[in-house]
């Protein structure tokens, strides 16, 4: 094959024989391969065009080679595009007519760029020049100059060849056949017996030999009417086609009148449904300003009382503070005083009651330590630890200490006077103190006991809870006792 040839097969198979509008052919990622794939097919067709010259002939071989190296790339073994069979576009025959929708469904199945130009005239293009403006574009998209109208010229030498065929054709019929002239037949003598054999007979006058016909020839007319033939033919073939194309747009255009129908149908029930849509959202975009609005003044208020909140959360934590460090103070003082007030009284050392004061008033009570006359009982841990359990729980259940509590809470009830509210206030809170101190000091034992079982230099007790002098001399003047 020429040189021109083998391009156009090359062209063919890696061009139009692949499909170049796959997903894989959109990525990013894909291009490099693709641009890669291109170099070397730009370098086949300038092996074609360069180092061969004009009208050369190349072999069958070196076209398979050629393709067989493009199909190697990894554009192929990769699944980036894909091949398709009938690139060559065998369909068709070569001298019909590509329809509008036929030319749109080649390119896009050949991945080829879409020339629309061809149809502005009346008639459908033929397949070459189909092919040819299919060629010219898009060897212009790989920018190589002079290929293009390489195979171009091949092609319409091939049209050329075409044409020539067709006029031998024509050529072929205008000649008559002539009739071939038949051989005279002899005459079969007639059988009779041997007894009556007539004489030969001898014709008077000798038959001259018929004239043979000469070779007929062709007129004009005959001519003419053979070429009108061919050419009525050609024109019914082509009536017949355009006819096919014709109905079948005819039913497309029937079918695409009826779908538009339905669209429009369909497109006016979503126009309806979009108004409704609107309607919703902006009754929804009204009720979205309101709670932004409402969600705006409640993240305010949210932090004006976060901001309150820590700071009283602040003035909380210094009053604890301040509360502990007193109620410490308090208590390191109010024990350091039980334990002297009840190492006074346990030697035996009170004071007088005033001559204003009442004859008679409240004793406190004095609880002793546990004792024992067994000596190894006194030492036995678990019967200590025992006895300290039930002086808990005998404080816990005293009812002396109770009606106590209850005379302080029945004074701060009634009383009026400011000077006696705060005495038995300050008896209330003597009261509790003693009350906490003293079994602070039994459980300190208890546990010192439970952990180490060492019953040597024991803790004192605290000051029994009881009711001051005063108090009871208040108490007696507001309840008559």
């Amino acid at each position: 094959m020429c040189r021109e040839q083998g391009m156009l097969l090359l062209f063919q198979i890696a061009i139009c024989g692949v499909n170049w509008k796959t997903k894989k052919c959109c990525l990013e990622k894909n291009q490099s391969v693709i641009n890669d794939f291109r170099k070397r097919y730009i370098s086949m067709i300038v092996l074609f065009t360069q180092r061969l010259k004009k009208g050369a002939f190349v072999t069958q071989d070196l076209v398979t080679s050629c393709a067989t190296s493009l199909f190697e790339h990894s554009i192929f073994t990769d699944k980036i595009v894909h091949l398709y069979f009938d690139f060559n576009y065998n369909k068709p025959s070569y001298d019909s007519l590509v329809t509008m929708e036929e030319h749109g469904k080649k390119c896009e199945r050949f991945g080829i760029p879409e020339n629309y130009q061809l149809f502005e005239s009346r008639e459908p293009p033929s397949v070459p020049m189909f092919i040819s403006c299919i060629v010219r574009r898009t060897f212009n998209n790989y920018n190589l100059e002079g290929v293009n109208k390489k195979i171009y010229e091949t092609l319409l030498k091939e049209q050329e060849e075409e044409a020539e065929k067709t006029k031998k054709l024509i050529k072929k019929l205008q000649v008559t056949e002539p009739e071939r002239p038949t051989k005279p037949k002899l005459p079969v003598p007639e059988e009779s017996s041997d007894d009556d054999d007539p004489p030969p007979a001898v014709p008077e006058k000798p038959k001259k030999a018929k004239k043979v016909s000469k070779e007929p020839r062709a007129c004009n007319k005959c001519t003419e009417n053979g070429v009108a033939l061919l050419n009525a033919r050609e024109d019914l073939k082509k009536i017949e086609i355009v006819a096919k194309s014709n109905e079948k747009r005819a039913k497309r255009t029937e079918k695409v009148m009826q779908d538009l129908e339905d669209k429009k149908l369909e497109i006016e029930a979503l126009k309806k449904e979009i108004e409704g849509l609107r309607v919703d959202l902006k009754g929804f975009d009204e009720q979205e300003e309101l709670a932004k609005e409402s969600n705006t003044r409640i993240l305010k208020d949210i932090e004006h009382l976060e901001r309150q909140i820590e700071l009283e959360t602040e003035k909380t934590n210094k009053d604890r503070r301040r509360n502990a460090r007193l109620i410490e103070k308090f208590n390191e003082i109010q024990e350091a005083f039980a334990i002297k007030q009840s190492e006074r009284e346990a030697q035996g050392k009170r004071s007088t009651v005033s001559s204003e004061g009442p004859s008679t008033y409240h004793v406190p009570f004095v609880p002793s330590l546990p004792t024992t006359d067994d000596p190894e009982l006194a030492r036995n841990p678990e019967w200590v630890l025992e006895q300290w359990r039930k002086m808990k729980s005998d404080f816990e259940e005293d009812d002396v200490v109770q009606e106590e509590k209850e005379m302080i809470e029945s004074l701060l009830a009634i009383c009026q006077d400011l000077h006696v509210k705060q005495l038995a206030e300050y008896e209330m809170f003597q009261f509790e103190a003693t009350s906490k101190i003293y079994l602070q000091s039994i459980e300190m034992n208890i546990l010192k006991i439970q952990k180490t079982g060492d019953i040597s230099k024991m803790r004192p007790l605290a000051k029994y809870p009881s009711l001051s002098t005063e108090f009871w001399v208040e108490y007696g003047k507001y309840m008559g006792c």
